[in-house]
């Protein structure tokens, strides 16, 4: 019989894809011990594969810190791609939920309200994450909690959130 070994891509280490029963469960016990012996930088948690509510505000917290020491052109940039991405995520449920006739509408508001929400907000906000733009209600977030951590002034947080929100605005003016 002929087995085919293949790559895990979470514990990069190989698997024998064709072995069955006990040998496979071994397989498996000697990749999971790679991979915890490897640890991926995580040294006192090997096992665990997210972050704890503190961390994660840790990590909220370093990046308004990190976000008001960017350059004005970067953060122009980034602010007006983000009210690009939230324009065009409009424009997209507008085409697919304007489409519906209006006696539709009146007959299935739920079609319409579907169609409008499954295409607006989900488009804009994914293509915002994706392409790492400034968008003002993510800066809020950011800058209050460097403030609250004493890693930014108020001024420093109020400046990063005035320029993202006019930002915003300058990029879905179109």
């Amino acid at each position: 019989m002929r087995q085919s070994i293949s790559v895990d891509s979470a514990m990069d280490c190989p698997i024998n894809v064709g072995l069955r029963g006990k040998q496979f469960h071994q397989q498996l016990e000697l990749a999971e011990q790679h991979h915890a012996s490897q640890a991926h930088g995580h040294d006192e948690h090997p096992q665990r594969h997210c972050l704890v509510p503190q961390e994660i505000y840790d990590h909220i917290a370093d990046g308004g810190a990190a976000k008001h020491k960017n350059s004005l052109l970067k953060e122009v940039v980034c602010g007006v791609m983000a009210g690009c991405f939230i324009g065009f995520g409009f424009s997209t449920c507008m085409i697919a939920a304007g489409q519906i006739p209006l006696d539709q509408r009146k007959a299935n508001p739920g079609v319409f309200n579907l169609l409008f929400g499954a295409y607006g907000f989900p488009v804009g906000l994914s293509l915002c994450v994706i392409n790492g733009a400034s968008l003002f209600t993510s800066n809020i977030a950011y800058m209050m909690a460097a403030f609250i951590e004493k890693k930014a002034t108020v001024w420093q947080a109020m400046w990063v959130v005035w320029l993202s929100y006019f930002t915003n605005l300058c990029g879905e003016w179109d």
